[in-house]
């Protein structure tokens, strides 16, 4: 709920159509560089969690880390520090 009170006041006077055609001419490059680098950083984030808990969770695996990751992060989206838990 924040976060869709942040975001109508980040967006209240922007031109919709004109940030459409801003992001439609963006190089596909630069977006495909952007997501290997997001996936990248977030897989290094899964494989320490496995480093750390290897003790007691000697079984986890780094996709299911990974996913945890990822849904802690959305979640911090929605309630900050949520997703800590």
């Amino acid at each position: 709920m924040l976060t869709g009170i942040f975001l109508y006041l980040s967006f209240y006077n922007v031109n919709l159509l004109e940030t459409i055609e801003v992001i439609s001419n963006s190089s596909l490059l630069f977006i495909a560089i952007y997501l290997v680098f997001f996936v990248l950083s977030h897989i290094v984030r899964a494989v320490r969690w496995k480093v750390i808990l290897s003790s007691s969770r000697p079984h986890a695996s780094v996709t299911n880390l990974f996913a945890a990751t990822i849904i802690g992060y959305g979640v911090n989206l929605v309630v900050p520090r949520l997703g800590e838990l």
